[in-house]
Order: C-alpha cells, then sequence, then structure tokens
C-alpha cells in the first residue's frame, strides 16, 4: 500500500494549506504535449522569479509601497469585465538546471545525496503563483493589480523513482480550472531519463486573488475550454472543488468528532493508564511509543551541503 503523509497549518487568513503526499504511478489526466516550447526557449527557474518580481511589484520600502498601491490599482468589479483565457494561455515552462548547474545543486541535495524536497516545494510555490498571474494579468501591463497568495496545496503525487539531484528538473503546468475569484494550477515535473522526459511528480494547488487595498477577494478570468479533452479536465477541478467545500465541513472547528472518532481517542487513552491505580497521575507508556512532551524541540539547525565549510 502506497504511503501518505498529511501536514496542516492554520493561517491568518482561514485558509488552509495542506500538504498530501503519495508514491504512485503518475495520473495521466492532465497532458502538456500540445503546449511544450523547445528546450532552448525554456526560462529556469530564477529567471521566473525575476518575471515574477516585476509582475508582483517587489516592495522596496513599506511605507512608500502602501501608499503607491493605492494609485495604481485598477480592480475589475464583474468577472464578465475581464477576457476569458484558455488553458494554453497560461501554459508556462522553467528549470532547474541542477544538473548542468553544479553551483545550484550544493543549494538542491541533501547529505545524502539525493533532493531536498522543501526547495522542490519552494519552487512549485513560485512557479504556481507565476503560472496564475501569466492567467490573469491583463494585455501589456507591468504590473497586476490583484495579489495572489496560495490557498493550499491540495495534492501532491510522487512517481516511483525519486529525484536525482544530477538532473535536470523540467517544470511545466497551467491553469486547469478556475472559479470567479479562486484557480486550480497543475503542474507536473519531469527529468530525462534514457532520453526521454518522464514524470517525476504531479502537483495540484489552488490559488486565491485578492484586492491588494481591501484584502478581499478580487475577481479573474474565467477559463474558456477548447476541446472535448481540456473539458474533462474543468471537470475534474470542479470535483476536487467539491471535496475540498466536503471536507471543510468536517472541520473540528466546525463539526464535532463522530462517536466512533471519540471512542478511538478513548481506548488509547485507557491504554496509558495503570490498571491497579485510580489516578491519571500515574501513566504506562504504550509499547513503541513515546510521550508528547519528549519530542519537544526548541530549536533545530539541519546543515546541508550548501553551508559546509570549505
Amino acid at each position: 500500500m502506497a504511503s501518505v503523509s498529511k501536514l496542516t497549518r492554520k493561517i491568518p487568513s482561514g485558509l488552509q494549506r495542506s500538504y498530501q503526499c503519495r508514491r504512485k504511478p503518475l495520473s495521466q489526466s492532465w497532458r502538456t504535449r500540445n503546449y511544450s516550447q523547445t528546450n532552448t526557449s525554456i526560462q529556469t527557474i530564477q529567471t521566473a522569479r525575476h518575471r515574477l518580481k516585476e509582475l508582483v511589484g517587489a516592495q522596496l520600502s513599506w511605507g512608500t509601497q502602501i501608499q503607491d498601491a493605492g494609485s495604481e490599482t485598477n480592480i475589475i468589479t464583474q468577472q464578465s469585465d475581464l477576457p476569458t483565457r484558455t488553458i494554453s494561455d497560461s501554459y508556462t515552462e522553467a528549470m532547474i538546471p541542477v544538473g548542468t548547474d553544479e553551483i545550484l545543486r550544493e543549494k538542491y541535495i541533501n547529505f545524502y545525496g539525493g533532493m531536498r524536497f522543501g526547495r522542490i516545494l519552494e519552487d512549485l510555490d513560485t512557479f504556481a503563483v507565476l503560472i496564475s498571474y501569466t492567467h490573469s494579468t491583463q494585455g501589456t501591463e507591468k504590473k497586476s493589480p490583484i495579489s495572489i497568495v496560495t490557498a493550499l496545496v491540495d495534492r501532491i503525487e510522487l512517481g516511483e523513482k525519486p529525484f536525482s539531484p544530477f538532473k535536470d528538473i523540467k517544470m511545466k503546468g497551467s491553469v486547469t480550472w478556475a472559479g470567479k475569484t479562486s484557480m486550480e494550477i497543475t503542474m507536473n515535473l519531469e527529468q530525462e531519463d534514457a532520453s526521454e522526459w518522464k514524470k517525476v511528480l504531479t502537483a495540484r494547488f489552488v490559488m486565491v486573488a485578492r484586492n491588494p487595498l481591501t484584502k478581499k477577494s478580487a475577481f479573474i478570468n474565467a477559463l474558456q475550454l477548447t476541446s472535448q479533452e481540456e473539458e474533462k479536465i474543468f471537470e475534474l477541478g470542479e470535483v476536487n472543488k467539491v471535496k475540498r467545500q466536503e471536507e471543510a465541513k468536517r472541520n473540528l472547528l466546525k463539526t464535532p468528532p463522530h462517536e466512533n472518532e471519540i471512542q478511538i481517542v478513548h481506548e488509547h487513552f485507557l491504554k496509558t493508564l495503570d490498571p491497579s491505580s485510580s489516578t491519571f497521575k500515574i501513566r504506562v507508556k504504550p509499547e513503541n511509543s513515546v510521550w508528547m512532551d519528549q519530542t519537544k524541540l526548541k530549536n533545530l539547525i539541519i546543515c546541508f551541503p550548501e553551508v559546509w565549510s570549505k
């Protein structure tokens, strides 16, 4: 059975960012072959970050930038006033040249000689935001009037073969579903194997648009579907949206635990009590377990190869 890990973090806006990783054969539901660029024209992820800074407008001084935003921002108040976009309009490629750039590789390799997955997550987040702005940028404007943030990482599927830090990584992605103020970004990462680019990861991020002045939702361009295949991709996005809404309803902040869930927690609790004692202060640690307070860490510094003493 494939192993699954999940990490959730509550963020101030009330949106939930979750990571679900599953190592399995990658789904073929989203194909990019019709939009692919030649290798010579693909930007690097570093170039993509520079493009993103131009679209977002990186702040040089906090107070000045806030004042400027009010005079430059022109937010559309109706989605119908925005032109529609196709999936190919937002299609973007980027290269993480860890195979050909030895200096860059030092930032991605771990002490086991494998890939630092945290770096990959950073690049996926950057790439998803860039794709979102590519979908939402109007005409020739250099700076987008809206802010786009990552609402959550809906799903990450890993291939059967792990990443190699000695081969370049090609990133491909596009908007595969769009609502009024949110959109789903699907991305594929590929590495060359036997002279053929093969998928090593598929990720699905959900992004939301915000008015930078009011911090409220902002409208994005609707998605125009141009083929039956794109209609199926969009329908899958609708299904994913419904699943997220159903999961939100089961959130413990809104819905109390079910009776069977309470029973499971109570059974675990009883296993930690001494049956010969009538007090909760005498606890018995179950086999192959540690107490939660023993796992507390105040500081943890992991030294990767990029910081080694030369």
